[in-house]
C-alpha cells in the first residue's frame, strides 16, 4: 500500500510471487497448525475456512485463484512434491475464483508477525 508495486512496474520490473501459501498455512485447516500460531490468527483462518467450505471452495483454490487475479503479478511460483499436487494445482489454476465479487482485503490479516515466518518460533 506504499506504492512500491506501482513504482516497480512503472520501472519495467516484473513481479513474481512465491510462498503464496505462507509455508502451507493458507491451505491447511487451522486445527492442524503448529501451536505457536496466535489464537486470533487461528480464529481468523477458521472463519475463512468455514466461508470457503460454505461456498464450495478449497483453500488451495482460493489461494491459487487469488494469485491469478492479481494484475500486478506476472508470475506465481508454486512448489509441488508429487503428481497429485500438480494436478490439484492445475485444476485450481484453471477455475475462476470469487475475487471479482468482493475485495480480497476482506480476508487480509494485518499482523505481520503472524504471517512472516521470520517471526515464528
Amino acid at each position: 500500500h506504499d506504492g512500491t508495486i506501482s513504482r516497480l512496474r512503472r520501472s519495467g520490473i516484473a513481479l513474481h510471487a512465491r510462498s503464496l501459501f505462507l509455508q502451507g498455512l493458507i491451505v491447511t485447516m487451522p486445527h492442524l497448525w503448529p501451536n505457536n500460531m496466535s489464537p486470533n490468527f487461528r480464529q481468523h483462518h477458521e472463519l475463512f475456512s468455514s466461508w470457503a467450505l460454505k461456498h464450495s471452495y478449497t483453500l488451495l483454490h482460493l489461494a491459487v485463484s487469488w494469485a491469478k487475479a492479481q494484475p500486478w503479478m506476472e508470475a506465481a511460483v508454486f512448489g509441488v512434491t508429487n503428481m497429485n499436487e500438480l494436478r490439484q494445482l492445475n485444476e485450481s489454476w484453471n477455475q475462476s475464483g470469487p475475487w471479482g465479487s468482493f475485495s480480497s482485503t476482506e480476508w487480509a490479516w494485518p499482523v505481520d508477525n503472524d504471517i512472516d515466518p521470520r517471526y515464528w518460533s
